[in-house]
């Protein structure tokens, strides 16, 4: 792709004396070119994140899921992991790291976001609930703060930022040693309440008050933390040996934390297998407001936080650093946590299973966006074009899973689930388009060349298959609108009309747009705009009308109640059966009784036949 990209670039090292035209040329020189293969180093580090994480998580979900280990296996791996395998990542990490290089700011401006996070989750769960739910409060504070660094966070900076991994060891032990007490303090006070309200329900006296063994209970389970310890040994080795211990030693410790890594990545899967039961609709938003201040608002507030604490010394990676690492899921052992202090076990299980499914779209999305913002223009069509050939090859993947999900479900005669696969399918062919497209020439074109059949056609089906994924979104509203108001499903000739619309419309904008442009390519920043303004139009034009179509039927099908005249689905299946089996001659005798019984007591409809 390199070199079709070579071919219509301009290679200078001249300053151009050129006036700006409305068709740019995009010029290149060797520092571009090391950009270009840096932007490619991105996508690179992406992929073997996945394969090296989420390969794990995916097995031990299917593990998890289909119960080829046991409650007691489960239970004793999760105890390895915490009290031997992360401990010695901790450690080893701890052991080589070089305390001069440390990046003291983007350590206190990530763990001081966190601390006001967790003061602001609890301040706020205890003032709506007039200091009621103490437990309450220091889950949500744990959920905020208390993260799978060792596991995720580690492994995924060693690929992304290697100098900026070992940070992750510092903000660990800080928030082993000032966070977790303060969220043990209040679980324990939450035990004490509960438990003076049974015994005043029983009329019975006992004392039932905080007593010193259980602030020393807590600072006993604090310092014998098993990260602790690694952390702490791993401070003495590391001023022992000075951060350089011997080759042997480090062959050792380092053979063993890649062992350990992969147990720890396993167990997580476990543990998102075995968490997600569903929480209430209570719940529901509680989950929805943690999963978006950690995705939306911490990484923002680490951010501007690192900018107060550099001043002057502001460092590139650490700013990536404190910006990612907000978005760490939570750490696997506060389940177990929650089950011992019977503190919302349910809404602390989906918070560990969709936060670290969703990690990686997230560690994507806004490592793209910090690339955007330092890429030099010469490189953004490419670095476009490489996005979003990445994208298509996520949304091929997951669309074929979903597709094959509905299919094993007997979904696909469904409605609306027939209106979601169209969907799916519009998005099938847009992904295919793209990653077919940049197999043998680049989307990026030269204004020079001579444009060939092959690239009009890929681009016409393209804007084809976009139009029509951008339809389908308002005909699924549009559908679930009419099925909810009419009461029934949606009669095939109705179906139909959508069916001809959705393929015919997208063909006339496509044709229209052609000729309105009259077919003249511009060059723009985004390579999938050939058509230069006239596409943007005609592509905004479409987006809100069908969004406002989405939005219309979505509020009128939230004031319309459901149809009086609902029938069951067997109705019309049972009907054509029973004339099938009639037109056959198949009621003579018992076979006949058999029918009629099974039609009159399934559907009480069609009795005006017998």
């Amino acid at each position: 792709m390199n070199a079709s990209i070579l071919s219509m670039i301009q290679i200078t090292n001249e300053p151009s004396t050129e006036t700006p035209t409305s068709n740019f040329t995009i010029s290149i020189n060797s520092t571009t070119l090391s950009k270009i293969s840096q932007d490619d180093n991105v996508f690179s580090a992406i992929i073997s994140i996945f394969l090296t994480q989420y390969i794990f998580i995916i097995l031990g979900f299917f593990v998890g899921h289909f119960k080829l280990l046991s409650k007691a296996q489960t239970r004793g791996l999760g105890r390895f992991v915490y009290r031997y395998a992360l401990s010695a990542i901790l450690f080893m990490a701890t052991l080589t790291i070089q305390l001069d290089l440390i990046q003291w700011p983007a350590i206190w401006a990530t763990f001081t976001s966190r601390v006001l996070m967790s003061f602001v989750g609890i301040l706020a769960c205890l003032s709506i609930s007039r200091a009621r739910l103490l437990g309450l409060g220091a889950i949500i504070g744990l959920l905020m703060t208390d993260t799978n660094d060792i596991a995720v966070i580690y492994p995924t900076f060693r690929i992304l930022y290697p100098l900026m991994a070992y940070h992750c060891c510092i903000i660990v032990a800080l928030q082993v040693l000032i966070l977790k007490p303060i969220a043990f303090l209040l679980l324990e006070m939450n035990t004490v309440r509960e438990r003076r309200m049974i015994l005043r329900t029983l009329n019975k006296t006992s004392s039932t008050h905080m007593t010193y063994r259980t602030l020393f209970k807590i600072i006993y389970q604090i310092l014998l933390d098993p990260l602790v310890l690694a952390f702490a040994f791993g401070l003495i080795f590391n001023a022992v040996f000075h951060h350089n211990p011997p080759e042997y030693f480090t062959h050792f410790f380092n053979t063993f934390s890649e062992t350990f890594v992969s147990c720890a990545l396993f167990y997580l899967g476990l543990v998102c297998a075995n968490s997600v039961t569903g929480v209430s609709a209570r719940s529901k938003p509680l989950l929805s407001i943690i999963l978006s201040i950690k995705a939306l608002l911490m990484p923002i507030l680490a951010t501007k936080l690192y900018h107060i604490f550099a001043k002057n010394s502001e460092n590139a990676s650490a700013e990536c650093f404190t910006l990612l690492y907000s978005l760490s899921p939570a750490n696997a052992n506060l389940l177990s946590l929650a089950s011992r202090y019977a503190v919302t076990p349910n809404l602390v299980g989906d918070n560990i299973s969709i936060g670290t499914f969703l990690f990686l779209p997230c560690l994507f999305i806004y490592q793209c966006v910090l690339d955007l913002l330092s890429t030099d223009a010469s490189v953004y069509a490419h670095f476009l074009e490489k996005t979003a050939v990445f994208v298509s090859w996520v949304s091929l993947i997951t669309g074929l899973w979903t597709r094959m999900v509905f299919m094993a479900g007997r979904k696909t005669r469904m409605m609306p689930h027939r209106f979601v696969i169209c969907y799916l399918d519009c998005t099938l062919v847009t992904a295919g388009i793209v990653i077919l497209g940049s197999f043998k020439d680049s989307w990026i074109f030269d204004l020079s060349a001579r444009v060939t059949l092959t690239d009009y056609i890929k681009f016409s089906f393209y804007l084809s298959a976009y139009f029509c994924t951008r339809m389908w979104t308002a005909f699924i509203c549009i559908g679930i609108f009419i099925q909810r108001k009419q009461g029934t499903i949606m009669p095939r000739r109705n179906r139909t009309v959508f069916y001809i619309f959705g393929l015919i419309v997208p063909i006339i904008l496509t044709v229209s747009l052609k000729i309105r442009s009259q077919d003249v390519r511009e060059v723009d920043v985004n390579p999938f705009y050939q058509n230069g303004r006239m596409q943007q139009e005609f592509t905004f034009t479409v987006l809100i009308i069908c969004l406002l179509t989405a939005i219309t039927s979505l509020i009128m099908l939230a004031c319309t109640p459901i149809g009086a005249q609902s029938q069951p689905p067997q109705s019309s299946h049972l009907i054509r059966n029973f004339n099938l089996n009639q037109r056959d001659h198949y009621f003579q005798g018992v076979g006949f009784q058999d029918v009629r019984k099974k039609v009159t007591l399934n559907c009480p409809i069609v009795t005006q036949f017998m």
